[in-house]
């Protein structure tokens, strides 16, 4: 006699959970996916950010701590208004009175006492279409250094740490800059304000946006004053 064994299999309702419960699960996963993913996005642009800050105050550092680099004392190497032909390309000249954001120097790296036009005796750094730029006459052309760059500002100190707008009497210099990462982050909201050293306010537009920013200030004393 052969048995008969009835036929077993889910019920529609439990379908039905058993969908709904890995609907949750499959929510739950996509939901963590996609919290990592934008996590992992937001560090990489701001360590982008903050690399890029760094890179162009090194720079800036650099070549600022040796203005005036004039061993012969015949140069008269330092920190100058305008280059001299075919290098004038400040018009109107530097005011550091007014101009915050963009110094000019000379060097006399070779120590010939002549500052050469066609050699990298004459830099100049600016801020401009939210770049930072560099200038040199042996290049004869403005660079972008760094991007995303929101402010760019200069302090000019004379040997008692005064502020002081005579380019003879600088001695240290002080420079702040702010860059912002290159996309907005739509759930932050950046409420601060950014100063310098001054306590002045570098960058009045730059709050109540989507925007992550860092700020960074250093005072560059001069190597040979």
């Amino acid at each position: 006699m052969i048995a008969k064994y009835g036929r077993q299999g889910f019920s529609l309702i439990e379908v039905m959970v058993a969908m709904a419960c890995s609907s949750i699960v499959m929510a739950a996963l996509y939901q963590m996916f996609h919290s990592q993913q934008k996590s992992y996005l937001q560090q990489d642009e701001i360590a982008e950010m903050q690399q890029n800050l760094r890179a162009g105050l090194y720079l800036m550092t650099k070549d600022i701590r040796s203005a005036g680099f004039d061993p012969t004392r015949l140069a008269n190497a330092g920190f100058v208004t305008n280059f001299a032909a075919p290098h004038e390309i400040f018009s109107p000249a530097i005011n550091y009175a007014a101009d915050t954001n963009v110094i000019a120097f000379t060097i006399d790296d070779d120590g010939d006492g002549i500052i050469e036009a066609n050699d990298n005796e004459q830099i100049a750094y600016r801020f401009k279409d939210d770049n930072l730029q560099i200038y040199s006459t042996s290049r004869a052309t403005w660079d972008s250094i760094a991007n995303h760059v929101d402010a760019l500002n200069f302090v000019y100190l004379d040997s008692d740490g005064n502020v002081t707008i005579t380019p003879d009497d600088i001695r240290s210099v002080e420079v702040t800059m702010l860059v912002r990462t290159g996309d907005k982050d739509n759930e932050y909201t950046n409420t601060k304000t950014y100063k310098n050293k001054q306590d002045d306010e570098i960058c009045p537009l730059c709050t109540n946006d989507n925007y992550r920013r860092r700020l960074l200030s250093t005072t560059i004393r001069l190597r040979n004053p």
